[in-house]
């Protein structure tokens, strides 16, 4: 893949395509009926565990910060491309095409542009974990992704796909490094359950949400010398290891980090961060605690979300919600950055 600059991702052509344009593309009667079917299910979800009841603390002894994305990109992608879309699901769907990684590299490129602050890291992490992780990423396939760094730098880095890792029956992880040595971190994105039935790693996904050990503990114990060995060669470039994931892939995020901690990043302004993960034992939890200087892991969670009810959570807590209740399947999966107006708070 060559290298795209900021002019030509932002001259794709989904984003110049108007919403009238947009409306004429035919969608398929399978992505109708998983949308419909989703959507049954969440107002299930939601009568039997109503929003009050999955409300996470929030430390009011701070405001929370307030998140204005006025931009009609953002909302036509999370509309057409988001977890209950009936067009092209890419949130916390597998899809094979190269399109649909352009896709995510040019939303990427835009947000990264037009938004500012803890936003657009945010906005960015929610699409490198939601997005980019579902995607077929191949091994030395070359990307083009922002700094994933609170640091206002406006760039784009040129990544290649330097590791696939086979978890566990298909089930893969990512290890990303910039083409130019120490240009940034490198970026190793665990992908989230997986429920694609019809495929040998959609059931591994599964069966690995339901681990005894804790949702994937015994998938990271498989896998961690291999990871092991990943971090540790990429750190020599300089820089340490931001990990990523979504869902099952935070879970096993937070055993990277917590394992391998002393190969992955321990800076404040370019942290490890996971998006609505089921919690670990309490072993893990204690394990977490006992550090005397834990690395820079970052946590997001959704006000009506009831994944990370199960279990416990470590790492540095923020509660994100907007002003209309989510419902359950709905807060797991949004791309709440992506909102008109969202809010996120501390955690407790």
């Amino acid at each position: 893949m060559r290298f795209i600059g900021y002019s030509l991702l932002l001259s794709l052509p989904f984003l110049s395509l108007s919403a009238e344009e947009k409306d004429l593309i035919p969608c398929s009667w399978q992505s109708k009926m998983r949308a419909n079917a989703l959507k049954k299910i969440d107002k299930t979800f939601e009568f039997l565990f109503p929003y009050a009841t999955l409300l996470y603390s929030v430390d009011i002894s701070m405001p929370p910060q307030i998140f204005y994305n006025p931009f009609k990109e953002c909302h036509l992608f999370a509309k057409e491309h988001g977890y209950f879309s009936e067009e092209t699901p890419l949130v916390g769907k597998v899809t094979t095409s190269k399109e649909d990684i352009q896709k995510t590299m040019q939303i990427l490129a835009f947000i990264d542009q037009k938004l500012t602050g803890e936003h657009r890291f945010h906005a960015i992490g929610e699409v490198l974990a939601k997005v980019l992780g579902y995607r077929d990423l191949q091994k030395n396939m070359e990307l083009l992704l922002p700094a994933f760094s609170l640091k206002e730098e406006k760039k784009l880095i040129l990544y290649q796909v330097d590791q696939v890792f086979n978890l566990w029956g298909g089930m893969p992880a990512f290890g990303l490094v910039p083409k130019e040595k120490g240009a940034a971190s490198p970026l190793l994105i665990f992908r989230g359950t997986d429920t694609s039935l019809e495929m040998t790693r959609g059931w591994a996904s599964i069966l690995s949400d339901f681990d005894v050990k804790g949702p994937g503990f015994s998938v990271f114990l498989r896998i961690q010398p291999e990871l092991h060995d990943w971090l540790r060669k990429v750190s020599l470039n300089g820089k340490k290891t931001q990990v990523l994931g979504f869902s099952l892939g935070a879970t096993l995020a937070a055993y990277t980090v917590l394992y391998e901690k002393d190969l992955v990043s321990d800076n404040m302004s370019e942290p490890s961060m996971a998006f609505s993960l089921p919690g670990v034992s309490l072993e893990n939890y204690n394990k977490w605690n006992a550090l005397e200087k834990p690395p820079a892991f970052s946590v997001c969670l959704s006000q009506g979300d009831f994944v990370a009810r199960v279990g416990y959570l470590f790492g540095d807590l923020h509660v994100c919600w907007l002003d209309a209740p989510m419902r359950p399947i709905e807060a797991h999966n949004a791309l709440t950055s992506f909102s008109p107006k969202s809010y996120i708070a501390p955690g407790k």
